[in-house]
Order: C-alpha cells, then sequence, then structure tokens
C-alpha cells in the first residue's frame, strides 16, 4: 500500500494517551509541470485524521475498520496543490479507549504523497506536535467520540514542531478503502428557529473514573462493567447558597450532605426529570458521594446553577476526588456526619488518583442542556436562507441562544466562518428534533454531541474534526460584543449520495413517505449502515440488514453494503457467531443478531448476484453455525444462558431465557439461507467446512454444558479441530475465545 520507505509515527507521548490530537507536517515544492500531474496522497491513521492542503480542508477518514486492520484512503492533490511550496498538514487523533464506532488501536499515523514516481513519505524527518488549538481536558461518552473543544487562538501559532517517532506498526494489515470518500454536500441553514438570552451552568467537573474500576484489559473496551465504588469530594462553597443540578451524564447515584439528588445514567439526562434538583449548601465543607454500581463511561459529571463558584477537592490528597471500592452490598455511606469518616482506612481504598483526572470545563453538551431562557431576543426568524447570522452579545453571565435548522437530518461536518471583535465561547449543540408551538422545546440526543469553539479577535474560519448528527443547531455565545457567523453550513459525510431509485404515485402522502425514507437513509450512512445519527452512528447487524434491503430500491449502494457485512468476519475475537454490532469494543452478543447477519449475506447475494463475495463470507458463516450447533441443550435446542436475548424493545417483554423460541428460529433462518448460498459457491466447501457441524451430537447432561457467561466456548484454528472448551487438548494451547458478555 505504502512505499517501503513510509514508516509509521507518532509524538513522543504514549500512544495509548487519551483523546490526544497530533498535528503532523510535511511541505514540499512543485513546479508548474508536475501540478499537470498525477499528485495523491495516501493515508491512514490510528483511529482518525483530518486533513488540509495550504490551508483548505481535504477530507476525514480513515473508514471503519476492524481489529487489527486499517482502511487506506487515497486523495488527488491537484485541486488543491499550488506552483511553488506547498504545505500539508494532518491532525491526528488517539482516542486513548475503544468506543462503539471504533476498534482501539495503539495511535499511530502512516502517508505517502505521490508527485509523478517520486514519494514524499512520512518518517523520523516528519514534523509533528500536540495540536495548539485542542489543549484542554474533554469528557467523551463510550458511544462515539463526538465532542470537541477548540481554541481559535492556536491556529495562529507556528512554533512547536519536533522531529516524529517512528513506530511499528507491523501488527497492522492495511487495506484499499472500499466505499467512496465522504460526500461533503453542502446544507446551508435554511431558517432561525428563535433567539434567547439564557443563563447557563456555572459549575461544570467531570471526574474519569474507569481506569481505578476495571483491569488494565479493560480499560481500553467499553464493555458494561460492575464495580460498587464511591467517590468522595469535597464542595467548598464561599457562602450559604442554593446549589440546582441540572442534566449530565454518567452512572453515579449522587448524594450531597447525606442528601439522595439523583440517580443519574449514561444513556439519558431524563432522572433529571422537569423538576428542579436543589440542595442548601453551607459555607465551608459539603460531602459529595457518588455511588456507582455500573456503567459504560470513562467519566461523569455533575453541573448545575450556583449563585457563587464553587471548588471540588479531594479530601485526601491533590485533585478533585477520591475513591472507595467495596462490596455491592456494602451499607451505604452517604451523610455528612461521615465527613470526618477515616475513608483511606477502608481496604479498597485507591491510594493514588491522577489529579489530571478530574478537571472543570471539560462537558460541553450539559451547558447546552442545562441553560435557562432568560427573555426573547430581536431576530429574523422568518428569513427562508441565512448566509449571515448576527449573534447578539451577552452580559454578567448570561449567552444567547439561536437555535438554526437545516431543514433535514443529516450526518457531515461543521463548518462557519467567524468574524470576532473580541476573545468569546461558541457552543454548538446538535440535535434533530423539536417542538416550537406554544414554545420552543429541544428534544435533546441524551449523549454528547456538542463542540465549543473559543473565538479570537478578527477573521476565521473552521470545520469539525468530527461529523455529526445534526438539524438543528443550538449556538450559544458568550461574549461582550456581537459575533458574525458568515457560511454556516454542514458539509454532508455520506460515502454513497446518489440516489438511484425513485416513486411518483398519484398519493402525495406515499411519495413523500417514500422521499423521507430517502433521506433517512442518507442520515443513516457513512462508510457502513449506521442508526441514530444523533446518538449512537453504530453498525448494528440486525438493524443493517432492514437497511439494506430499503437501499435496493434508493441507492443500490453494493459497496456500503459489501463493507458493512464484510467488517464482521474480519472480527478477530469473535471467531463463532458474530457480535451485535461492528467494529466495535463493546463485546456486545446478541443470538438472534447473529444469525440476521447470516441472512444478510443471503439477501445481499440474492440482489446483487455476487458469487464471489458469498464465497468468502461463506467461513465466517459456517463457524457461526458450527457455533451455534455446539450450543444445544439434551433436547436438541439451541441453549445459552448469560446473554442478552434481545427479540423486542418494549415494557413486559419476556424473552430473557436460555432457550428462545426466536432464536430457534433464528438458527433455522440461518441454515435456511445457506442452503441456496452454498450451492452457489460450491459443494466441495460445504461438505469440508461443515462437516463437523453436521456430526456434533447434543449434550446429554445439562449440568456440563458450557456455560457463555463462565466457560467460554472456543475454535481452535489449527483444522480439523472441533468446538473444545477454553484449551484446546488435542493441539495443547489455549484457544481463542468465542464469548457472550451480559451487556445489560
Amino acid at each position: 500500500m505504502f512505499d517501503r520507505k513510509a514508516q509509521w509515527i507518532w509524538d513522543a507521548t504514549d500512544r495509548k494517551a487519551y483523546h490526544h490530537y497530533l498535528q503532523a507536517k510535511e511541505t514540499f515544492k512543485l513546479t508548474s509541470s508536475q501540478l499537470a500531474g498525477p499528485i495523491t496522497l495516501q493515508i491512514t491513521a490510528c483511529s482518525y485524521y483530518m486533513l488540509t492542503l495550504n490551508g483548505k480542508v481535504i477530507g476525514h477518514g480513515p473508514a471503519k475498520s476492524a481489529h487489527g486492520k486499517r482502511s487506506v484512503d487515497t486523495y488527488d492533490l491537484i485541486p488543491f496543490a499550488q506552483r511553488g511550496e506547498n504545505e500539508l498538514i494532518i491532525t491526528a487523533l488517539s482516542v486513548g479507549a475503544g468506543t462503539m464506532t471504533a476498534a482501539y488501536q495503539d495511535a499511530g499515523l502512516i502517508f505517502q504523497i505521490n508527485v509523478g514516481k517520486r514519494a514524499i513519505v512520512s518518517n523520523a524527518e516528519t514534523q509533528v506536535r500536540t495540536d495548539p488549538t485542542r489543549k484542554r481536558p474533554t469528557s467523551r461518552r463510550w458511544i462515539m467520540p463526538c465532542v470537541e473543544d477548540v481554541e481559535a487562538a492556536g491556529l495562529a501559532k507556528r512554533g512547536g514542531w519536533k522531529n516524529a517517532t517512528v513506530i511499528d506498526g507491523s501488527d497492522i494489515a492495511l487495506h484499499e478503502r472500499r466505499v467512496p470518500l465522504p460526500s461533503r454536500e453542502v446544507l446551508p441553514v435554511k431558517r432561525v428557529v428563535s433567539c434567547d438570552a439564557v443563563k447557563l451552568p456555572n459549575v461544570n467537573v467531570t471526574f474519569i473514573v474507569k481506569p481505578y474500576l476495571v483491569d488494565e484489559k479493560q480499560r481500553y473496551r467499553c464493555n458494561t462493567y460492575h464495580r460498587h465504588a464511591y467517590l468522595v469530594s469535597e464542595i467548598h462553597s464561599p457562602v450559604d447558597q442554593t446549589f440546582e443540578l441540572t442534566p449530565a451524564l454518567g452512572n453515579f447515584s449522587w448524594w450531597i450532605n447525606g442528601k439522595h439528588m439523583v440517580d443519574a445514567t449514561g444513556w439519558n439526562t431524563s432522572a433529571y426529570g422537569d423538576k428542579p434538583i436543589r440542595v442548601k449548601l453551607t459555607k465551608g465543607k459539603n460531602l459529595l458521594v457518588g455511588i456507582s454500581r455500573n456503567s459504560h463511561h470513562e467519566d461523569a459529571s455533575l453541573c448545575g446553577h450556583a449563585d457563587k463558584p464553587l471548588t471540588f477537592k479531594n479530601p485526601f490528597a491533590k485533585g478533585m476526588f477520591a475513591l472507595v471500592l467495596d462490596d455491592q452490598d456494602a451499607k451505604l455511606i452517604t451523610g455528612k456526619k461521615q465527613l470526618t469518616t477515616d475513608w483511606q482506612a477502608m481496604p479498597g481504598f485507591v491510594k493514588r488518583i491522577n489529579p489530571k483526572h478530574g478537571f472543570t470545563d471539560g462537558a460541553i453538551q450539559p451547558y447546552a442542556e442545562g441553560a435557562r431562557v432568560i427573555k426573547p431576543l430581536d431576530a429574523d426568524i422568518n428569513a427562508a436562507t441565512m448566509d449571515t447570522l448576527t449573534l447578539p452579545a451577552a452580559k454578567d453571565g448570561s449567552a444567547s441562544r439561536t437555535i438554526v435548522d437545516l431543514g433535514v437530518l443529516h450526518n457531515g461536518y461543521l463548518c462557519f466562518d467567524c468574524d470576532a471583535q473580541s476573545d468569546g465561547r461558541l457552543i454548538f449543540s446538535m440535535f434533530e428534533a423539536i417542538k416550537e408551538d406554544p414554545q420552543v422545546v429541544i428534544h435533546w440526543p441524551g449523549i454528547n454531541n456538542a463542540l465549543r469553539y473559543r473565538t479570537t479577535k478578527g477573521r476565521q474560519s473552521f470545520e469539525s474534526f468530527f461529523a455529526y448528527g445534526v438539524r438543528y443547531i443550538a449556538i450559544h455565545h458568550t461574549g461582550s460584543k456581537p459575533v458574525t457567523l458568515k457560511n454556516l453550513r454542514v458539509l454532508t459525510a455520506n460515502c454513497n449520495m446518489v440516489a438511484k431509485g425513485s416513486l411518483q404515485t398519484d398519493n402525495p402522502i406515499i411519495n413523500a413517505i417514500y422521499k423521507q425514507g430517502i433521506q433517512s437513509q442518507l442520515s443513516g450512512m457513512d462508510d457502513t449502515y449506521t442508526d441514530c445519527p444523533t446518538f449512537e452512528q453504530v453498525n448494528w447487524n440486525y438493524d443493517n440488514r432492514t437497511t439494506a434491503l430499503a437501499n435496493y430500491v434508493t441507492f443500490s449502494s453494493d459497496a456500503i453494503t459489501q463493507n458493512s457485512i464484510r467488517l464482521f468476519s474480519e472480527d478477530p475475537h469473535f471467531q463463532g457467531m458474530v457480535r451485535s454490532q461492528y467494529p466495535s469494543d463493546w463485546e456486545n452478543f446478541i443470538p438472534l443478531w447473529s444469525f440476521h447477519w447470516i441472512m444478510w449475506v443471503r439477501d445481499y447475494w440474492w440482489h446483487s448476484g455476487d458469487t464471489t463475495f458469498a464465497k468468502q463470507m461463506m467461513p465466517c458463516i459456517t463457524r457461526g453455525l458450527e457455533h451455534a450447533l455446539s450450543l444445544r441443550d439434551e433436547r436438541g435446542l439451541l441453549s445459552m444462558p448469560g446473554v442478552w436475548h434481545f427479540v423486542d424493545w418494549a415494557r413486559g417483554r419476556d424473552d430473557d431465557h436460555a432457550v428462545n423460541a426466536a432464536e430457534q428460529g433464528g438458527l433455522l433462518g440461518g441454515f435456511g439461507s445457506c442452503s441456496p448460498v452454498r450451492q452457489s459457491v460450491g459443494q466441495d466447501l460445504w461438505q469440508t467446512k461443515f462437516a463437523v457441524a453436521k456430526t456434533i451430537q447434543p449434550t446429554q447432561d445439562s449440568n456440563q454444558r458450557t456455560s457463555l457467561v463462565q466457560r467460554p466456548s472456543s475454535l481452535c484454528r489449527q483444522s480439523p479441530c472441533r468446538w473444545q472448551s477454553v484449551t484446546c487438548k488435542q493441539h495443547g494451547h489455549q484457544c481463542p475465545a468465542v464469548s457472550a458478555w451480559r451487556s445489560r
């Protein structure tokens, strides 16, 4: 994929660093004859990159990739190149943990500029530095890392460059990008919904807790973890005052001075309800106790309004908080009378907390969700299009909030030009639903989907690093002078923009439904099929099967379907029945959805006739069916205790059974789907790959059956092994586990 001299690089920081942005720079000269082309760039990174040439953004990537693999993007640089000196700037991000949309890999970057036959490659001479626009610690959620905190003043900084550190990338297999590059179609603002003066929360603290509650292996994954722990902090108040909590995420029950405040969750902020949650603080020290029992998240946030600033301190050491690990059934210790309790004497006291793991102002979405409307502001809300927006000044601790509508929901990069008279702060919160009558009520997505941009005096241009799911944008401005936004827009991140289907009937409602379906497809595709653009953007294999069927009467994007399917077959950790979503570091398993993946392959083969692709998927299908057959009980029925039996998402559902009728049907559907495919790809393949599975006998003693939770089943890769327990006795080695974890 690259010239042999191209090397993986990073800076001198830990390649596992949490949310670390790096910039790499390469300068090169071009002659007039060279500008005739071709001039291309090949690039990939762990985990994400953003690319600019001569100050213009070219693109973002890479496409979603499996563990140990990376998709390589190729760009034509001719439209952005110039005669003489050219400057390539790459911003790369180390997420520092796996997510539901990305498989974790230690940070790294590799690229190559091709000028005719000449190759300019990444190596030890490439200049790198920490991104000067992104220095603040930022709170990030487990689902997706779509949250940014940018300081425009850093855009003008020129120094700090050092030679890159060459790293070993031999464990990463590279492949060409399988889908088109993001579309970058312009979505302009269609109208202004409202403009109000609001008061933002002035208390905003974040505690990063996951590194202390899980082992080293789980630290880089996003599995649910179950650990009973106390978070202990002192809230120092300069006066007697009332503290009102506002919505924030993180799986903690919060107690202040012995009073239970709220049982916060990581999925949404509904626990805060419609009524204010208030507590009276005394001057001096107040006891904050958070109780964690289970969570997905790296962090927990606490936000709200107070008349006077509050300070959070660890009672026993530096930083903002202490942690005490305790037994799940231990008596709760929450009251103010325990303020002097010797927590340090408890067996589970964590002696060393990194002071950097507690910080203020790092969670961005809670500012938007906790804003109080003070009064409406004058604004032209009837304009059909908006090329220029003037954001009113906001003084005395207030902010102006302008809500704009793009007209459609999409997934894309937020862009704008800005003219500021002084330093200020803009918070952009993206969401998809709103109620306007009789007053504006926002439906927040319940997850971080926000961006903060700190302006500097003068003109500046910006494009977000991440693609956000967005229809409406609530823009909060804090500053003593107005700010002018020009050309506010979203550039779509869809990887197949051309609709190939159409429907025109004499029924306008049916026509409108079809048109809305097309838009739903667009908002649910980037380089794979995804769901919930403002919430998850996850490649779920059940939802994707349904989406792929709709795709055939709208876009007919074989590339998107193939990539979405293929990623599951490349998962090195689930070598039997595939997991429910991938790529991901949530080791989540839903049996019925694994069978839907097999049926999805059959659907694709039916519609495309692509026998070669079906043949490539057959080994993974076979392993999955073998795995399922090995889990039959004494009656011959599939029995899977301790996994997520997800048949329906509804109140009162009754599907949490080891032997589940729908899953028997799913297994049958998997076999039925294989029948026509196997005939197409060849009988020999079916016989050699599936002979073992056909002869597996059901276990007679149900007490000896392998439990997926307690004793994972495994598939030995040394043919002709059958499914064994964790250790393969025939070959005497530890086999890679194919397991399921309770995820709810």
